[in-house]
């Protein structure tokens, strides 16, 4: 109980404008921890995102669909990457749910998690111009 309480009282906060200013635009994104090189382009209009992983040129797309100013829900719809089908049942049964934590006209950090039994991802996406 005392961790929930830590942890909720070090949130960061954000403002529903700055939120909304990632609704729509071109973002780049480089896992932290992530294999050496790896990166994404992500395009994002208000409904659809395509990310395309920059070294092999495989291209994602996802619905979004926005619950709240700073949370959007990500679901699988195709790729040509490869992909085992239980793992294409999982991601279009269970959206990827995101939270926009903090940011600002250069990046913003969000925290994803599909599952509660799932690790939740922390990490940065950066605004391409």
């Amino acid at each position: 109980m005392a961790t929930t309480l830590t942890i909720l009282a070090c949130k960061p906060t954000i403002s529903e404008q700055t939120c909304k200013s990632f609704r729509v635009g071109k973002f780049a994104f480089r896992p932290t921890g992530g294999p050496a090189g790896l990166s994404y382009l992500i395009d994002r209009n208000d409904s659809i995102q395509t990310e395309t992983e920059e070294q092999t040129g495989y291209v994602t797309t996802l619905r979004v669909k926005w619950v709240n100013s700073c949370t959007y829900q990500l679901s699988y719809l195709s790729s040509t990457k490869v992909l085992p089908e239980s793992v294409q049942r999982l991601r279009k049964a269970v959206p990827l749910t995101t939270e926009i934590m903090a940011g600002n006209e250069r990046y913003y950090i969000f925290r994803s998690q599909r599952t509660s039994v799932e690790p939740i991802f922390v990490d940065t996406i950066w605004v391409r111009h």
